[in-house]
Parts: C-alpha cells; structure tokens; sequence
C-alpha cells in the first residue's frame, strides 16, 4: 500500500487528489455505503483453465490506482466506506474451502455489503448461502455469462459449471436473471429448463 502512495507522489505530486489505496477502513461520520470487499482466491474448480484465483489480488491492486473523484460521473466516493476483509483460507479440501468461503461472508455483517472477488463461478454457491441465510432470498440476481452453469453435478468432482444447477432448491428463480448466454455447448434443453423454471434469459443477439 505504502508503495503505492509514494508511486503516485512521485507521478501526480498533487495534494488535491485523494485515492482509494488511502480510503480502507477509514473511519466516516456519515457514510452513504458501507462496502466489504472479501478476496477469494479459488480456481481449483474450473473446467476449462486456470488462474482466476490471481483475480481478487489484480483487482484490489487496480483499484488502488483510482481516486476518489469519479469525473465521468461527476460524483465524490469519499463518503463510502470500504474496508477489505482479506482473503478466505483456500485449502486442498473443496467442501472445507467452500465452508471457509461461506464463514467469511457470514462474518461481513450489516451496515456492510459484501463484495466478494473470485475465483471461479462455483464460489458463487456458498456466498448466495451465505446471504440467503442472513435475507432470505427475496432479492434479484442478476448473471452476465455465456454459460448457464446448470449442468449436474459429477460425483466426486467439483465443476464451476454446475452452481445454478445446485442452487435450485435454494435461490428463487423466478428472480433470476442471465444476460449473455450463447455459448456453443448446450443443448436446447438447457434453455427451455430455465425459461420454464422461470429464469429470464436474453442472449446477446436478443439484447
């Protein structure tokens, strides 16, 4: 972090910029957010290759590089607070990694949002847990992927392909929605499944 600080000094060398690298855990008077960020550090289930798990560190790193002045927006973010909290314990065990990954999100409790990096879709499993635990699952869920991710599960092997498929009993469908879906490995069945159990699905040509 300090390195980051003394980077920029050494750049920009304006005291009128504040940064984000400057902002976690900042105590504020009246904060408008509050944002948790959780690193998830997990690629072991993915299908296809991988390296994502290299992803929240990239992020977290990026938006260290940002001020606090969106300009596009014309809109202050010093009034958020965000605070980092760490990265989840990745094990060689995928059912206690999972556990790991849904204790930590237990742990961000309110006024705090949690903002969780990955890491493969399958992560996506125990955060919704998770929240659905603590809120019920009354809320929207909102997929951009050209995946449906709703294969069956393989016995003894772990696939980031399968999280909407083990969450059917669990997330109401109904307030699902996939954006994007148009890879070229399904069948026809997989998109009549969703729209039947009530998943909105738009493609990008359909968008």
């Amino acid at each position: 972090m300090e390195f980051l600080l003394n980077q920029f000094d050494k750049v920009v060398q304006d005291s009128s910029v504040k940064w984000l690298s400057q902002h976690w855990g900042k105590q504020l008077l009246n904060p408008v957010s509050h944002l948790g960020f959780l690193e998830i550090p997990f690629d072991y289930a993915v299908s296809y290759r991988p390296g994502t798990r290299f992803g929240p560190q990239k992020i977290i790193a990026n938006l260290n590089e940002q001020s606090l002045f969106c300009t596009d927006k014309r809109a202050k973010l010093e009034n958020i607070a965000i605070k980092n909290f760490g990265a989840v314990d990745i094990l060689h065990s995928l059912e206690k990694t999972y556990q790991n990954i849904k204790n930590a999100v237990d742990n961000i409790q309110d006024p705090f949002i949690p903002i969780c990096l990955g890491g493969d879709h399958s992560i996506s499993d125990p955060i919704l847990r998770s929240i659905i635990e603590k809120h019920g699952n009354n809320f929207g869920l909102v997929i951009f992927d050209v995946h449906f991710d709703s294969r069956e599960p393989i016995q003894d092997k772990e696939h980031s392909g399968h999280w909407v498929k083990t969450l059917e009993n669990v997330i109401n469908y109904q307030n699902v929605i996939q954006l994007g879906i148009n890879a070229s490995i399904y069948s026809e069945q997989y998109l009549i499944t969703a729209e039947k159990n009530g998943i909105f699905v738009k493609t990008p040509f359909e968008i």
